[in-house]
């Protein structure tokens, strides 16, 4: 996984690199739906 997160811990982009193409989507949904404490 590529993730981008600004500077408050919310997710920008998340975007797959490699892995299963069944599971890749879920995957850059899940990332996408994570908050990051700073």
């Amino acid at each position: 996984m590529q993730i981008l997160i600004d500077e408050n811990g919310k997710v920008l982009s998340a975007h797959a690199v490699s892995g299963n193409p069944f599971l890749t989507a879920a995957a850059e949904s899940a990332a996408r739906g994570a908050r990051f404490t700073p």
